[in-house]
């Protein structure tokens, strides 16, 4: 059976069986080695060992004449060939009745992560690292989606921490008041309007709201107010994105409560990022971090915001659509999937996905992962997640999982304190 492995150390778990293809192959299992769901498996197809990543299985039945028989037939979907730390999409499949196996050792030895790439988790059962290149995670904008929890933030902090070693700038929004502690040691720069500023943006935004025929009177306060206070934030941000000390900026926006005055803010300060970014085109990487996107950037049509709101986020969304030219890149987080902006979130080329149960959310996936990973999305367990795209070290989704860290679960733990 060694030979039938290609030499590699691994025990026979199964077969290849009937509606397989080259996307994902079903195997029926013999009883042989511990296959749960995210288990990697391989066969052989020629001369290349072809690696699978079990996804789902069924129980089915076979009737020998008076001896009918149970048997698991999982389905595994193809990660490819291992080489050169990554997996390389495999072209065909493997015949019926091939064996499929258990890996014992690691494809290719303990396997080292690039100087340009972070390790944000592990194939499940192996040491095979699960790993993202920096450089195209800013370049073509990223998500991480999914319920309280799962993990999202401690992945978001690990990106932010990589992307500062790397010498790019992150401006974070936090409408959960957590980065500006848990990045403390980073020595953040609190950016945003003082709490005079904010306060006063409140109040104009209620009273064009509130007032009296079309409020006509209180709209043009809030212009004169908005176009006051232009040049304090133009200078705010161009002495963050200038310096060649200050490299991390948290936009925190825990004590605004009125969404629009919300809104209104990001777009100031994001449009003053963009500005800076095309009058100094790619002098400097910037990354902008999105927490609780959908608040941020919400989803509008429909919802009831009125033209001036609609307006905004569009304007936001322009952002994400323009900043690639200029070393802009973006990184969004969501529990609410359904309620993030698509014209955003479609930018996104990069998606960790944990977590999610509600219909809306899986149905946008569909357009992102097939389907027997968007099925796999409302079991994954703790710290497991599905990541996908342009960024990622394999040509093919992986369903990846993080360790447990109890230093980051104390320091979050702290905050409550």
């Amino acid at each position: 059976m060694s030979d039938a492995a290609g030499g590699q150390p691994s025990e026979l778990v199964g077969f290849v069986v009937e509606g397989s293809s080259i996307a994902s192959i079903n195997v029926e299992l013999t009883g042989g080695g511990t296959v749960e769901e995210g288990t990697v498996i391989f066969c052989r197809i020629g001369e290349a060992s072809v690696y699978y990543q079990v996804l789902d299985a069924k129980t089915t039945e076979e009737s020998f004449v008076r001896n009918p028989r149970g048997t698991h037939i999982a389905t595994a979907l193809q990660l490819g060939t291992f080489a050169e730390k990554t997996f390389a999409k495999f072209p065909w499949l493997p015949p019926m009745n091939s064996p499929v196996f258990l890996p014992l050792s690691t494809p290719g030895g303990a396997q080292a992560v690039g100087a340009g790439d972070l390790k944000v988790g592990n194939v499940p059962g192996t040491e095979l690292p699960v790993a993202v290149n920096m450089n195209d995670l800013m370049e073509f904008h990223s998500a991480i989606l999914g319920v309280t929890g799962t993990g999202k933030t401690e992945l978001s902090l690990d990106l932010i921490r990589k992307a500062l070693d790397d010498g790019a700038k992150v401006l974070c929004v936090d409408l959960t008041g957590e980065y500006l502690q848990r990045l403390s040691d980073r020595h953040p720069l609190k950016l945003g309007l003082t709490e005079e500023e904010g306060a006063s943006l409140d109040e104009k935004l209620f009273d064009a709201e509130t007032g009296s025929y079309g409020a006509g009177a209180e709209k043009k306060v809030l212009k004169s107010f908005l176009e006051e206070i232009h040049g304090a934030v133009q200078k705010r941000v161009d002495a963050f994105l200038s310096s060649d000390e200050q490299q991390l900026a948290i936009f925190e926006l825990a004590e605004v409560t009125n969404t629009k005055a919300s809104l209104r803010t990001t777009e100031m300060f994001l449009t003053e990022v963009m500005m800076w970014a095309r009058r100094h085109r790619r002098t400097r990487r910037i990354l902008i971090v999105l927490e609780e996107a959908h608040t941020t950037v919400p989803e509008t049509g429909g919802a009831g915001f009125d033209y001036d709101t609609q307006w905004v986020v569009s304007r936001i969304g322009q952002i994400a659509l323009q900043g690639r030219k200029y070393g802009v890149g973006l990184l969004l987080l969501s529990q609410r999937t359904a309620l993030v902006s698509k014209t955003v979130l479609s930018q996104c080329n990069t998606y960790f996905v944990f977590g999610l149960v509600d219909q809306t959310s899986l149905g946008y996936l569909a357009n992102v992962l097939s389907p027997e990973y968007v099925r796999a999305v409302p079991n994954l367990r703790f710290l497991d997640f599905v990541v996908s795209g342009k960024a990622l070290n394999s040509d093919r989704p992986i369903l990846a999982r993080r360790e447990f860290d109890e230093t980051k679960q104390t320091a979050s733990a702290g905050l409550d304190a």
